[in-house]
């Protein structure tokens, strides 16, 4: 385990923050040894109990300052320890950058979030009764092709398999929908699937390369990147499933992003994750209008958990948990302390354990601000 804001780290730590732009005070004191040592006791039994290789969490505060911390291991077969500046691949978090596109597209009158989908792709059921705001805040009822029972199957006996965008959609509409359009809440990833067709369709545009130059680019995400293809470049921590729950952790690090493509392709660190977390609340990069748009929440019928077009809020924090073969990740930002919280796991799948430890955090490090 390597405590990151420590004595021995403190030259490696200023370089790293200053370098990110990490525009919060560096006061790794305002941590008390007390606080610290129950961090690294709830976070560690989590990580041991729960069979999950290896960790990183971090909080950054301008009244607290910031911690980071690593547990366990980023390769179990070298023994190599996980390490803060890991590359992971995120999951559904990817969808907050898509949906931010989207709305990008809105400003520039590209497209209309009252759209029917049935307007861009006919073949879709429903889909002149679809609207494209209810494929951003899941209010189709459109089944998500990640629930079928045959695809978590198949993507682990060939994760190199590339799949085409229609295909996976077609897994979902073999499904009957959750219920009818605006008559629910159900995250589904085959909503922004289909989002990601429809803004390639609409702007004859690669997906990854309008995410690249409108999004990770204004905001100097520096480790955040579309995969397009298994490999993940630079400094990687590898990824482990846990089939039916052997606890035998098998090595999924090589995987075709076009399993999850548009709804989840996104490789990035825990670093550029709170840079993130900040830039997607404040949304510099949309009209006021639409950032409003964007945090009209509906309720999701789960504790805490209110959503609203590609982002979530969970109690007051804004943010969003991502889940994909190799990967468990939260990221959540709340605006009232000016904090972020970032827990990355490299296994899935975790059994909550994200969501478990972000919850545990934030209740230790801000107590005052968290309803659980």
């Amino acid at each position: 385990m390597k405590l990151i804001i420590a004595n021995n780290y403190l030259k490696a730590t200023i370089i790293a923050v200053i370098l990110l732009a990490v525009t919060v005070a560096f006061m790794p004191l305002a941590y008390s040894q007390t606080v610290r040592q129950v961090l690294d006791k709830v976070i560690g039994d989590a990580v041991k109990e729960r069979n999950i290789p290896g960790a990183i969490v971090g909080v950054w505060s301008p009244d607290v300052g910031i911690w980071v911390k690593t547990f366990g291991e980023a390769n179990i077969g070298s023994g190599e320890s996980m390490h803060y500046m890991k590359k992971v691949r995120i999951g559904s978090i990817s969808q907050t950058f898509l949906v931010s596109l989207l709305l990008s597209l809105v400003d520039d009158k590209k497209i209309n979030l009252e759209d029917p989908v049935k307007k861009y792709l006919p073949f879709v059921p429903n889909g002149e009764r679809i609207t494209i705001k209810q494929l951003a805040n899941n209010t189709s009822g459109i089944f998500n092709y990640t629930e079928d029972p045959d695809f978590f199957p198949q993507v682990y006996k060939n994760p190199l398999r590339e799949y085409k965008p229609v295909e996976l959609v077609n897994m979902a509409f073999k499904h009957k929908p959750y219920f009818e359009p605006g008559q629910g809440w159900h995250a589904s990833d085959t909503n922004f699937i289909l989002l990601g067709m429809i803004i390639e369709q609409i702007t004859s545009e690669k997906i990854e390369d309008l995410i690249r130059l409108r999004i990770i680019n204004s905001i100097g995400l520096q480790n955040t990147s579309f995969a397009v293809s298994p490999f993940m470049e630079g400094d990687y921590s590898r990824g482990y499933i846990d089939k039916q729950n052997s606890h035998i952790p098998q090595d999924i690090t090589m995987l075709d992003s076009s399993c999850t493509w548009a709804a989840g392709a996104i490789v990035s660190d825990a670093q550029d994750l709170a840079l993130w977390a900040k830039a997607l609340y404040k949304g510099s990069f949309l009209t006021d209008k639409m950032r409003k748009a964007r945090f009209n929440w509906i309720a999701t019928g789960e504790p805490y958990l209110q959503y609203g077009l590609g982002v979530s809020k969970f109690g007051d924090f804004i943010g969003y948990s991502g889940k994909i073969p190799g990967y468990s990740c939260a990221m959540y930002y709340l605006p009232a302390k000016d904090t972020t919280i970032i827990v990355i796991l490299n296994k899935f799948p975790d059994n909550g354990t994200a969501i478990s430890i972000f919850e545990t955090v934030a209740k230790i490090v801000i107590p005052d601000d968290v309803p659980w």
